[in-house]
């Protein structure tokens, strides 16, 4: 079929061509496949960033109105810690007067202070009783004549 060396040599060179333009054409198309897949996940990757870039700005903001809560409640406990001390001392200073009251030489202020009810709060009790038109069912009101 070949007459000699040189054509076997071309027609060989020429068919080892044609493969290797063969592989070639597959390689690109192969390649060309699978930029196309890449360029795809590109795009869904993008996709997926500008939503968590979203998210993140989302959590931002709702980071800094938290910060902007915690600054207002770390104010209104140092105002409430202020205001305790002020009660419990206030609380303090008259517990320490009732008890200066509770232990006076004065044996009346001390009877009084030392009372369960002391005996002019019980007569007011009893006047605004007497007063109010109820019926006297305890006998506590005096009979007027």
């Amino acid at each position: 079929m070949f007459n000699s060396i040189k054509d076997t040599v071309f027609a060989s060179v020429t068919l080892i061509l044609l493969a290797i333009i063969g592989i070639c054409y597959i390689s690109i198309e192969s390649l060309q496949a699978r930029n196309a897949l890449l360029n795809n996940d590109i795009s869904e990757l993008n996709v997926s960033n500008q939503a968590l870039i979203s998210n993140i700005e989302s959590k931002e903001v709702q980071i800094t109105r938290l910060k902007q809560h915690y600054e207002i409640v770390i104010a209104l406990n140092a105002q409430h810690r202020k205001n305790l001390n002020d009660i419990n001392a206030t609380h303090k200073s008259r517990m320490d007067k009732a008890n200066q009251l509770r232990s006076s030489n004065n044996e009346p202020t001390k009877d009084w202070a030392n009372a369960l009810l002391p005996v002019d709060a019980v007569q007011l009790l009893k006047s605004a009783h007497c007063q109010s038109g109820d019926t006297d069912q305890d006998g506590v009101c005096a009979p007027t004549s």
